[in-house]
């Protein structure tokens, strides 16, 4: 009759069960089961949650989830699943999930009529750590004005509740195109390229991503379809990084709307006499444009998009025809730095292009 020993060491434990060497790592998906049936004699048990295979074909039974965890391979269908979602399936069932959130995604991603879109989205997926709903979709988020229109045609009502859709043929399909047609959803990380008064969260069914531009790391997408569910407080949209909670989204997000207190940025030193103009401008989101504004904003959006460091502050100095007025440099101020922040931010243009050289002739 063999004897049952074991034991625990700071990477893991090792045992000998009916005569036959085990050692098992902390990293094991059931490691904190397995340490609890050895608490209580029962062998059996480890062995049966030690064979991760058993355990993985447990988790899946029923699903149109195989597992081949020799081999790791994950597949739907007798589709082989991409790598990084690999990941995604063996996370869930080590925190406790049932693998249905990912059939369901699996399912609505085979779907999409775009074999390259499909192939696109599990880097985006993976990159942005976006979570997985019940059904199958997946939470992004998005910048939209503080009266909930778009960024992009100030029109569009992205209030929480509201399906924002467009024709699919009308979104550019192209990853390459960075900057395009078609409704734009992003990551956590990428809020912070491009600007809008709110972060409002939507649900998107993978099915109707179109395309995720190469820049950024694929932390961007385009799609042609989405559901607004929730809204970032002031607080959580400026943290440097935010999380859902879990893996898997749940329960629907309700979050107080908090109103918007002016966005005022002085951009390292910039603007030192023309805040007040800045707040008033993005808090009505409509500036005072003249001519030496579209000068500002001129340089400032070609300064962002190219990453070119701010200026320093427009004076009088910087005026070689001597027609600029305290009140032209203001404006010349106040549209470089709105400029500045579009151009980086890679938005569409707010003002037709104009120069110094063209506008003191």
């Amino acid at each position: 009759m063999s004897t049952n020993s074991y034991i625990i060491t700071q990477t893991g434990l090792s045992c000998v069960i009916n005569g036959k060497p085990l050692t098992i790592d902390k990293t094991h998906i059931n490691y904190v089961d397995i340490v609890n049936a050895i608490k209580q004699n029962d062998f059996d048990t480890v062995l049966l949650l030690s064979d991760l295979s058993s355990s993985v074909k447990a988790w899946t039974d029923g699903s149109e989830v195989k597992v081949d965890i020799d081999a790791g391979i994950v597949y739907y269908r007798n589709n082989i699943v991409h790598n990084t979602l690999v990941d995604r399936i063996l996370s869930m069932i080590k925190d406790g999930f049932t693998v249905d959130p990912m059939v369901n995604l699996l399912a609505n991603l085979y779907k999409n009529p775009s074999k390259r879109a499909v192939e696109e989205l599990y880097s985006f997926l993976e990159y942005g750590k976006m979570p997985i709903t019940p059904d199958g979709c997946f939470l992004a988020y998005k910048r939209v004005n503080a009266d909930y229109t778009s960024c992009y045609d100030s029109k569009t009502n992205n209030s929480i509740g509201m399906t924002v859709s467009m024709p699919r043929s009308a979104v550019d399909d192209r990853s390459n195109v960075t900057c395009s047609h078609g409704l734009h959803i992003c990551s956590f990380d990428y809020l912070q390229h491009y600007t809008g008064a709110r972060v409002i969260i939507v649900k998107v069914n993978p099915m109707d991503v179109v395309s995720i531009p190469t820049d950024y790391n694929d932390t961007k997408a385009r799609v042609c379809k989405y559901e607004v569910i929730g809204e970032l407080t002031d607080e959580e949209a400026g943290l440097t990084t935010h999380s859902f909670g879990t893996s898997v989204y749940v329960e629907p997000i309700s979050v107080p709307t908090v109103p918007k207190k002016p966005d005022v940025e002085p951009m390292v030193g910039l603007l030192q006499d023309t805040l007040l103009e800045v707040a008033v401008a993005k808090e009505l989101d409509t500036p005072i444009v003249d001519d030496w504004y579209r000068v500002g904003y001129t340089n400032g959006y070609n300064s962002g998009k190219r990453k070119i460091p701010v200026k320093p502050l427009a004076t009088s100095a910087d005026d070689s025809s001597g027609k600029m007025t305290q009140t032209n440099i203001n404006s010349v101020n106040v549209g470089y730095a709105v400029g500045y922040k579009d151009g980086k931010g890679h938005k569409r243009r707010q003002c037709e292009k104009l120069t110094y050289e063209a506008l003191i002739k």
